[in-house]
């Protein structure tokens, strides 16, 4: 069984609806599995169509989900989030979920994700570069941000049941130490994704630059047109991309022309979903933020 799934604070229910409607189009059985941080039993949805809601009772059955829980929960949510994600994963593949992926709520699928389900056939663990700047000598900033925020994004990780393993293992990296501390090497749990390509040998790593486009690989997947389609790197087609508030921003601005009309359709979708929403705007001063 394929599935995708999210955590989300209920604030965000809405965007991963989005997300999900985003992703039926191409594959309209899919089921999203979404754990909602800061929701009890009794106000937990249970009515989604084609999807499921959690609480952290699912994450906290475990005895690494509860450490994660009593080291973060209080302290910091965002980082509770980013270190439950690999204890929800597993936790899913053990209950019957052969495939799965993790989507961020703020990505936004343009075309048919199935191939990312079949880079898991006898792979454990599918990880998504950021595809930033691979040239010093073209942006010294930018290509540094490989070191200090990581190569691989979190906010997309796609694993089968092979991959436990390295799910639990980056779960006890992130009780360890989910912090921003670039002097050190670390960024949240993005950092100890490095890892993974070195310890497990069932890691896949996506190629295709039209997948989580945004603004950190502006120079690394240079956008292209060609009869009417935006190509990606000159030579692949836009999959999905990861909209958060730099990489709207940017599209808004006129620093990322070929992508407004993507951002138009997922203002549409959002709006359709939350009429109440604002139409996003362009922030003043505005200035180019690659995280």
């Amino acid at each position: 069984m394929k599935a995708i799934c999210t955590i989300i604070t209920k604030s965000h229910l809405h965007y991963a609806q989005v997300l999900h409607k985003s992703i039926l189009r191409f594959m309209p059985d899919i089921h999203m599995h979404m754990l909602i941080v800061d929701t009890i039993e009794s106000e937990r949805p249970k009515t989604l169509e084609r999807a499921s809601a959690y609480t952290n009772e699912i994450t906290t059955q475990s005895e690494l989900g509860k450490k994660i829980y009593d080291k973060y929960y209080q302290k910091n949510m965002d980082h509770y989030r980013w270190s439950i994600k690999s204890v929800f994963m597993a936790n899913l593949l053990e209950r019957g979920v052969d495939q799965l992926l993790y989507l961020d709520s703020d990505l936004f699928f343009f075309d048919d994700p199935t191939f990312l389900f079949e880079k898991l056939n006898n792979k454990g663990i599918l990880l998504s570069p950021h595809f930033r700047c691979s040239d010093p000598s073209i942006d010294y900033n930018e290509y540094g941000r490989n070191n200090t925020h990581g190569l691989f994004n979190g906010g997309f990780v796609g694993a089968s049941k092979n991959g436990i393993p390295a799910l639990n293992w980056w779960a006890k990296a992130c009780h360890s130490v989910c912090e921003v501390n670039k002097k050190a090497g670390y960024y949240v749990d993005q950092s100890h994704l490095n890892m993974l390509p070195v310890l497990f040998e069932d890691i896949s790593i996506i190629r295709n630059h039209g997948c989580n486009v945004a603004n950190w690989n502006i120079t690394g997947s240079p956008r292209s047109q060609k009869n009417g389609e935006v190509l990606l790197d000159g030579r692949d087609k836009l999959v999905f991309i990861h909209f958060t508030s730099d990489t709207i921003q940017g599209i808004l601005s006129g620093e990322d022309p070929l992508l407004k009309p993507y951002l138009d359709e997922y203002e549409k979708a959002l709006m359709e979903e939350m009429p109440s929403m604002e139409p996003f705007k362009i922030k003043k001063p505005w200035y180019q933020k690659l995280v």
